[in-house]
């Protein structure tokens, strides 16, 4: 006759788990109500209620590796945010200068056209905020663009600043794969956030 697992949970367990269930009633970790029929993990966060010391310590030490993980990867999608930030002021503020003066031909059309990109821009990086995936990627995708643009219109212009737009490029690059590791970690930290 096969081994048939057993009905109740605390067939499983030694007689001193049993015990130990009895008395836990709420996860060390999360705080979350344990019913009396709990298993070895607490069901919201994981937390081997009625592990080792070893399994406790494991699970401790991966928390704060994660926890460090996604401190990083939202430093990095900061430092997006505020690009974002500086591109938007800087295209608002060349706007308005174009706009007001007669530097250039059709002065006023170019300035509202570089007043958009800029609120663009700062929409942006409130976009960021809430959800840094999407927001990373249209803002990345809109600069793009906009150099794809303006390098077939006016092709002298690849060279210009080609430092700086590397510099932006590295740093979009870079918070694109933070917030996926932001997002990933999240939901393992905070699963009822998602």
């Amino acid at each position: 006759m096969e081994n048939q697992p057993a009905a109740n949970p605390e067939e499983n367990m030694s007689s001193e788990q049993a015990q130990e269930a009895q008395r836990i009633s709420n996860c060390p970790h999360c705080s979350h109500k344990l019913g009396e029929d709990q298993a070895k993990f607490c069901p919201k966060c994981g937390f081997p209620v009625l592990g080792t010391e070893k399994e406790k310590d494991n699970f401790l030490r991966l928390l704060k590796a994660n926890q460090e993980v996604l401190a990083d990867a939202k430093k990095k999608i900061n430092r997006v945010k505020i690009m974002l930030y500086i591109i938007g002021g800087l295209q608002v503020f060349l706007g308005l200068i174009l706009f007001m003066g007669e530097m250039v031909e059709d002065s006023a059309i170019v300035g509202i056209s570089s007043i958009i990109v800029g609120l663009i821009m700062f929409a942006c990086s409130v976009w960021v905020k809430r959800k840094p995936v999407t927001g990373i990627l249209v803002a990345f995708s809109f600069y793009m663009l906009l150099h794809i643009a303006n390098a077939i219109i006016e092709p002298s212009s690849i060279a210009s600043g080609l430092i700086m737009k590397i510099i932006v490029i590295a740093v979009f690059i870079s918070g694109i794969k933070s917030a996926y590791d932001y997002r990933e970690y999240e939901k393992k930290l905070n699963p009822d956030a998602q």
